[in-house]
């Protein structure tokens, strides 16, 4: 006679999902906690293990059709085994194309002050589902760019842990001081998380999706430093980030024709971002328009020359200077041009006559 198998009983240790965790992260943690792996965990749940080759962040959005009914009980059965209902499961779930989520095993930034406070009340490190997304690189609570997440098991005696997260937010915070990310890229990139964190109901503006697209065809996560050029590319000086973007999205035979002249050459705005976001970019004038910084410059050197020779522009100097302009003017200035009345200077006269003086009190 086959001997019954022993009754499945709940998991020995109650991992349970934390506020807003994305359910990878939730999932890695239970399998760390029992020292295990996802296909012997969901044999355990008496689910089919090749669930376990498929990415599961997305919920069955992740699943061909026929896996549908699988999922269902593997949701059901995590519930059940950690003493939590199917809500507190399915919340964990990220809704949009699989394209706009970060690769798998890139899907371990997160925010080191959220991590620090995390340590502070004796609860476990995980990553956030706001998180995983390509377009995914500040956290607004904390105004800080994201870090990567140090290994699970980096001991915690002494402090050690908590010391390293202290690095890692001096390092986000050197990130934002040498990029100097806008406050409105900022603010924009925090609507189009509250998009994903929603999903997209093909009702929100478009803008939003080619912002997501355009950060998603970057390729920025395939570089080390994929937060310091997020940071840059949401700066008013995006231009290195944008002709990296550019570059890998150029096939060999076009790189060719660009030549090495690419690295130097101004590289064109992208829709997504650099239109409805950048609003606030540098204002580009043409040679011909003058900055009006400059130009005030320039009139008050030109009135300081004036003085000097005795001519003020637009009004006489003396007792009739109600501005006090002129008179605030010492010895020292009027020094400062003596070569203006040697000859061939703005000050020299080939005759005695009266200083003509002309009438410029329309200026500004």
């Amino acid at each position: 006679m086959k001997p019954e198998a022993p009754e499945r009983t709940p998991l020995a240790f109650r991992v349970r999902p934390q506020p807003a965790e994305g359910f990878d992260s939730w999932l890695d943690r239970i399998v760390r906690r029992h020292e295990t792996s996802r296909r012997i965990l969901f044999r355990y749940l008496d689910v089919d293990p090749d669930l376990a080759n498929y990415d599961l962040a997305r919920g069955k959005l992740g699943l061909p059709a026929r896996h549908h009914a699988i999922f269902d009980g593997l949701v059901a059965g995590l519930g059940w085994a950690v003493d939590v209902d199917r809500d507190a499961v399915t919340d964990g779930f990220a809704a949009g194309p699989a394209h706009w989520l970060l690769p798998l095993t890139l899907r371990r930034y997160g925010c080191a002050c959220c991590w620090s406070g995390l340590i502070a009340e004796g609860r476990p490190l995980y990553i956030r589902k706001d998180w995983i997304w390509s377009a995914s690189w500040w956290c607004h609570e904390h105004q800080l760019p994201l870090s990567v997440m140090p290994a699970w098991d980096w001991p915690r005696r002494d402090g050690s842990l908590a010391a390293m997260l202290g690095r890692l937010e001096a390092a986000a915070r050197e990130i934002v001081r040498a990029a100097r990310p806008t406050a409105r890229l900022i603010a924009y990139n925090r609507v189009v998380i509250e998009f994903l964190r929603k999903g997209d109901d093909g009702v929100t503006p478009q803008r939003y999706r080619r912002y997501v697209e355009t950060i998603v065809a970057n390729r920025f996560h395939f570089s080390s430093e994929r937060i310091r050029l997020l940071a840059l590319r949401h700066s008013s000086g995006a231009q290195p980030a944008r002709r990296f973007e550019r570059f890998v999205a150029l096939s060999r035979s076009e790189l060719a024709k660009e030549g090495r002249g690419f690295f130097r050459r101004p590289q064109p705005r992208v829709e997504g971002i650099d239109i409805e976001a950048a609003i606030d970019r540098p204002r580009r004038g043409r040679r011909w328009e003058p900055d009006l910084p400059m130009l005030l410059q320039t009139y008050l050197s030109i009135a300081q020359r004036a003085e000097a020779r005795g001519e003020p522009l637009g009004r006489p100097a003396g007792p009739e200077d109600n501005y006090g302009f002129y008179r605030s003017m010492d010895s020292a200035s009027a020094q400062k041009w003596t070569n203006d009345r040697g000859p061939g200077g703005l000050g020299w006269q080939n005759r005695s006559q009266k200083p003509f003086q002309r009438d410029l009190g329309s200026l500004p």
